[in-house]
């Protein structure tokens, strides 16, 4: 029924033998480009909400304001940057899922012209410091 830790039966390109180097590489993991620009923006919007940016990447929802950081840096990176959801919700432990949950509320926060302008101010910062890292 359930193949035993080890055991591996059929040799194909697509599956990796047990013991060979990528037999633990289950998961994709998100490019390298993607998950430094999950940082600067987790840092850019942690700084402007005032939240811990560890709490960023925590496991759990974590309290309102942390949820909600995390939502917008989620969209910074996928719409601004021009990232795919699965590299994003990926850099941010996350699935894409949520990544496309959190560009629905932000997009929907986007309509109240006080917080579009906020928004846009730190999309500017964003990628002016892009730019001057060469980061994209």
């Amino acid at each position: 029924m359930y193949q035993e830790y080890g055991d591996h039966h059929g040799d194909t390109e697509d599956e990796p033998r047990a013991g060979s180097a990528d037999a633990f590489a289950i998961v994709r993991t998100a490019d390298l480009a993607t998950r430094q620009l999950a940082l600067r923006a987790a840092l850019l919007v942690a700084g402007d909400f005032g939240v811990d940016v560890c709490a960023l990447y925590a496991p759990n929802r974590g309290p309102a304001a942390v949820a909600f950081a995390r939502q917008m840096a989620m969209y910074l990176v996928h719409v601004t940057c021009g990232r795919n959801q699965s590299d994003v919700g990926e850099a941010f432990g996350r699935d894409r899922t949520t990544v496309a949950h959190a560009c629905m509320i932000i997009e929907d926060r986007r309509d109240d012209e006080t917080f579009d302008q906020r928004f846009q101010a730190m999309e500017m910062r964003l990628l002016r410091m892009l730019r001057a890292g060469g980061t994209r």
